[in-house]
């Protein structure tokens, strides 16, 4: 059996085979290029691959915390799921596929939308389908697969969205003004001993770009922080939620598995460093979908339905939210629907599915790695190929 470190050697061994320029060397540089202000989390997220890839190279495992491991976990997982869909590929069609994912490392989004294709390629395998690699525009055919089921092909196309794509503010903003205000040590009359409070800052609008504006609603917040009652402007809103004897305050973050009232996508989450059994305060930025999000959503799986998958044949739109609470978000607003059955439309489109939680989970035993993602789909009633079914769920 091989250990956990060796499988790490061997894929960044075979990472470096297929791209000898080593990409995420130039991209991390790129991230952190001043060392007087280092890449913030969001950052380092959005470059996960870059970032596990250089923290594995520089040796130094005994000494990482759980999110840089986690880091490299994540990179490497999917750099060895790439290369074994590149070698799948017929080697005319390798060159472009290895120079997409060479360029991707500096493309946050790129990145994210080939590691999605990545994780359906091999969702789909699992499945016992038969997997073909499509997207070639010379061959006019422009889908991500061509899926064998019960001897019939489908195509299928992915799309991917960033988490915080169509909220009011980006994971960059939210996390700046989290760190603003508790940064300013929020009076919230705690109680000294085990109480965990939790402040969500349900965000309506954008942040300001300005210092002076950022620090005005900075100073907007406190001045609603009176009591223990939810505040509310047309700027945002507060809600508070108290916590008594929480057995493990003394952790850095296990206490944030308490069960809290979900008020919109969380986009940043910061808490107070922990002082024995002393009180602590969790603060967390929220926000809902734009309306313009939900043109973004209908319009994307529109056209991806007439211009890349052919209407003479069954085919289904798969698309990734990075963030699951986000996905739970999608679903439950009223417009999902309306938008869905207008994609559907297309009678050609025979499902369309929804994927979240992608990320690597890590256990002790090999393989050391799995995967729980959360996998919707809904089939369109009025499609010309009824006898598909579903495709990816019972």
């Amino acid at each position: 059996m091989i250990s956990k470190k060796k499988y790490f050697a061997q894929t960044y061994q075979r990472l470096t085979t297929a791209l000898p320029s080593k990409p995420w060397r130039q991209a991390f540089a790129k991230i952190n290029k001043n060392p007087k202000k280092p890449a913030s989390v969001k950052t380092l997220s959005d470059h996960i691959m870059a970032y596990g890839l250089n923290l594995w190279e520089t040796g130094y495992l005994q000494d990482m915390n759980e999110y840089e491991l986690g880091a490299i976990s994540e990179a490497m997982y999917y750099g060895d799921k790439f290369l074994e869909l590149w070698e799948s590929v017929e080697a005319e069609k390798r060159s472009a596929l290895k120079s997409k994912y060479n360029a991707a490392f500096t493309q946050p989004s790129e990145m994210r939308s080939i590691n999605f294709e990545v994780f359906m390629y091999h969702f789909m395998k699992s499945l016992d389908y038969e997997v073909e690699c499509k997207d070639d525009v010379a061959a006019g055919q422009t889908y991500d697969f061509l899926v064998t089921k019960d001897q019939v092909e489908v195509q299928v196309e992915c799309k991917s969205f960033a988490y915080d794509k169509g909220l009011h503010l980006t994971g960059e903003d939210a996390m700046d003004l989290a760190s603003r205000v508790l940064a300013r040590g929020p009076k919230l009359n705690t109680n000294p001993a085990g109480e965990v409070i939790i402040l969500t800052i349900e965000m309506h609008e954008s942040i300001p770009k300005s210092l002076s504006g950022k620090e005005s609603l900075v100073d907007e917040v406190y001045a609603s922080l009176d009591g223990h009652t939810e505040k509310k402007s047309d700027k945002f809103k507060l809600h508070l939620e108290q916590f008594n004897g929480v057995k493990n305050i003394h952790e850095i973050d296990g206490w944030l598995d308490l069960k809290f009232e979900s008020h919109g996508s969380e986009i940043a989450t910061v808490a107070s460093m922990p002082n024995k059994d002393a009180s602590r305060i969790c603060l967390k930025v929220t926000s809902r979908a734009k309306n313009s999000f939900w043109r973004d959503f209908e319009a994307i799986c529109k056209d991806a339905a007439k211009r890349q998958l052919k209407a003479d044949k069954p085919a289904s739109i798969v698309v990734h939210i990075s963030h699951l609470q986000t996905l739970d978000e999608i679903l439950d607003d009223d417009r999902f629907k309306t938008k869905r059955d207008n994609i559907f439309h297309q009678q050609h489109i025979v499902s369309l599915t929804i994927v979240a939680n992608t990320g690597v989970y890590e256990e002790r035993d090999y393989p050391y790695f799995y995967l729980s993602p959360k996998i919707i789909e809904f089939t369109n009633s009025e499609t010309m190929f009824p006898d598909v079914g579903r495709i990816f769920s019972e």
